[in-house]
């Protein structure tokens, strides 16, 4: 399957936009937010947006 290297960049960078945002929240102290939790699910969406790029990376090197 073939996804465009624009698709990939907006999917990462939601996934970062997202990430940051409850990183934001969980620093501020958001009423009802957890923040290890939060921030736990944070850099799991920055890790995935970061395994995303290596993918699309290697893909586009032939590696893959």
């Amino acid at each position: 399957m073939y996804y465009s290297q624009t698709a990939v960049h907006s999917v990462t960078g939601l996934l970062r936009g997202i990430a940051a945002t409850w990183q934001d929240w969980a620093t501020a102290g958001v009423p009802g937010m957890d923040p290890t939790t939060t921030e736990g699910l944070g850099a799991v969406l920055a890790h995935l947006a970061d395994q995303l790029d290596v993918q699309c990376i290697a893909k586009a090197d032939g590696q893959n």
